[in-house]
């Protein structure tokens, strides 16, 4: 997997003026996937992580209503 620009990985979306109630942290974990219902498992990797969630890279693109199974 080629996870290389970090322009690409957020798409320029986050800016210096960020307000995001709490702190992310840049965390890269490997990890697999599977869309609910499916026994396909995918890898990827987290690039960074809150208490409230965490930011992913694929290698297929994802929209946010994708339920997945983590592990």
């Amino acid at each position: 997997m080629n996870f290389s620009s970090e322009n690409q990985i957020t798409g320029g979306a986050w800016s210096q003026h960020d307000r995001r109630v709490f702190a992310r942290f840049r965390v890269e974990l490997a990890f697999k996937y599977a869309a609910l219902n499916s026994e396909k498992t995918i890898k990827a990797k987290t690039y960074d992580l809150c208490a409230k969630g965490l930011c992913i890279i694929t290698e297929e693109k994802l929209s946010p209503s994708n339920q997945l199974n983590l592990w």
